[in-house]
């Protein structure tokens, strides 16, 4: 059965926005798109930098480094430089709080 930990409170992530949250030693980056959420690991494919100060575009993550477009629901590059994908993990809500599978 997969185990879920809380990371954050919903109003702790503003839509559109990305936040860093580490759990277990594990840097994630936890968006907001229009009320629903998503996680991966902190670290963009192309050049192994944070993305937790990405921006979401529709169904779209944009990394704040060198723009590259990763799809929100498999975590799969789009649009360049990146062309692989991003580590993405499992999301529900219970309640306001958001888990995230480990």
């Amino acid at each position: 059965m997969p185990e879920y930990t809380t990371v954050a409170q919903k109003a702790d992530i503003p839509v559109g926005e990305g936040r860093a949250i580490e759990v277990a030693g594990l840097k994630l980056a936890i968006f907001n798109a229009d009320g629903e959420f998503f996680a991966f690991e902190d670290r963009c494919s192309h050049a192994d930098l944070p993305i937790c100060a990405g921006r979401v575009t529709g169904s779209l993550l944009i990394c704040p480094w060198h723009h590259a477009a990763f799809d929100l629901r498999t975590g799969c590059a789009v649009d360049g430089p990146a062309n692989g994908p991003i580590k993405r993990f499992n999301v529900r809500l219970h309640g306001d709080a958001i888990l995230v599978e480990r």
